[in-house]
């Protein structure tokens, strides 16, 4: 399946003589056997036969290929503006490209997600372990990890509401 592989060398050379890249064949061809390393050590992941008969393993190399060239092209619907610079001022070499993920490739849009997500996760495990309790199950995730309080919601000849959150999936409820 060469002519797949060379149409892709083909594709990014354009690309990089476009924008004045020295030597673009010689780049070109070493983003592409980054990028078919790249599908050879996910096919391995995913035990998925390694050859271009294989629908899965060529789609695989297929949209690698295309994620780097969206990339790299900064007219492209992605708008990443600065990788292109940020490749030529060799801040990534060109066979490792392929192996980038999502942050490193586009900081400007993935920095604030991951923020985010590690915000999420420090909040639910800095829960103080020694305040849960096991008298609560969860229905959601079957756990015994569970903090709770009460309050005094109805007149004082009534019980007092029982409210339980689980530490583990966060489901929150009354008893």
């Amino acid at each position: 399946m060469t002519d797949l592989r060379d149409k892709i060398i083909d594709k990014l050379t354009i690309l990089l003589e476009k924008h004045n890249f020295a030597d673009a064949k010689n780049i070109s061809k070493q983003i592409e056997k980054g990028i078919y390393n790249n599908s050879i050590s996910k096919a391995d992941e995913k035990q998925i036969l390694k050859k271009w008969e294989n629908n899965f393993f060529r789609k695989m190399y297929i949209m690698k290929a295309i994620s780097i060239y969206s990339n790299l092209d900064p007219n492209s619907y992605i708008q990443n503006k600065r990788f292109i610079e940020r490749f030529r001022n060799k801040e990534f070499k060109p066979d490792d490209l392929a192996f980038l993920d999502s942050l490193q490739i586009f900081p400007e849009t993935w920095k604030k997600i991951y923020d985010e997500k590690e915000k999420r996760n420090k909040i639910l495990y800095e829960i103080d372990m020694n305040m849960a309790t096991d008298i609560f199950t969860c229905s959601r995730c079957h756990k015994n990890k569970c903090t709770y309080y009460q309050l005094q919601t109805r007149s004082a000849d009534e019980p007092m509401t029982t409210f339980v959150t689980c530490i583990n999936c966060g489901k929150r409820w009354k008893c």
